[in-house]
């Protein structure tokens, strides 16, 4: 497939599932093949199976949040960053409070996008 054709990427991916099932991996590859193509509704939809499989996927559900910021849906961000098992690393520490400064930032909270990106900080210590 050629590095810049995203929709012939999803079509083997889609291929791929089919044979082998649903791989983690290949998920987050179709979901940023569709964003590529500026298809954020296939690009959630993917993302949204993956939470559905495995809701403790901090990482999908991290994706899925920054999606949701994207699309001004700063509630349904929120929702998704308050659910039960996530953050579990200090990566997704450090993802979470980006994700939640990105949140105060656009909501005007200058002091509190301020306070999260340190708390990302300290968590990528």
């Amino acid at each position: 497939v050629p590095r810049d054709d995203q929709r012939a990427a999803i079509d083997l991916l889609k291929a791929h599932a089919a044979v082998v099932g649903e791989d983690r991996r290949a998920l987050f590859v179709t979901a940023r093949a569709y964003l590529a193509l500026g298809n954020q509704v296939w690009a959630r939809r993917t993302l949204d199976r993956r939470l559905r499989a495995a809701p403790d996927d901090c990482e999908a559900r991290a994706w899925l949040a920054w999606l949701w910021i994207a699309d001004a849906d700063l509630s349904g961000a929120d929702r998704l960053l308050e659910e039960e098992g996530c953050p579990q690393s200090d990566a997704d520490r450090s993802r979470w409070a980006l994700l939640l400064g990105m949140i105060a930032r656009e909501r005007g909270d200058k002091a509190g996008a301020r306070a999260e990106v340190r708390r990302a900080r300290a968590a990528s210590v």
